[in-house]
């Protein structure tokens, strides 16, 4: 039994390629999804769901920054069996409605004025 516990486990974790989390990586979870709230984003976007996984893999593997079209939109777009095209599209719109919300004080609260 303790050895099919483990093999879930790991077919879980590879499908998904992120670890069983930690009370550290829930507490950072919960700061994310805190922030994409506040920028009111809504909750129900492909958008929304994408934008939370790109910023933890970004979190988890930095090295993702600089390859976002590359490896990024490609590792979601696996995760959620979907096109890169599509995640990109998603998280821009995502991001537009957030945008025409109204929700440019906390833009600039947590970016900074541009």
């Amino acid at each position: 039994m303790n050895v099919l516990v483990k093999r879930i486990i790991e077919v879980a974790s590879d499908r998904y390629s992120t670890p069983i989390s930690t009370p550290e990586q829930h507490s950072i979870d919960q700061e994310v999804l805190t922030i994409l709230n506040s920028l009111k984003i809504p909750e129900h976007f492909k958008g929304y769901t994408y934008l939370h996984q790109a910023i933890m893999a970004a979190i988890a593997e930095p090295d993702l920054i600089n390859e976002i079209t590359k490896g990024l939109y490609p590792l979601i777009a696996r995760k959620n069996e979907t096109t890169t095209h599509r995640v990109e599209r998603s998280m821009r719109f995502a991001i537009e409605t957030a945008w025409n919300k109204g929700a440019v004080p906390c833009l600039h609260q947590l970016f900074g004025y541009c």
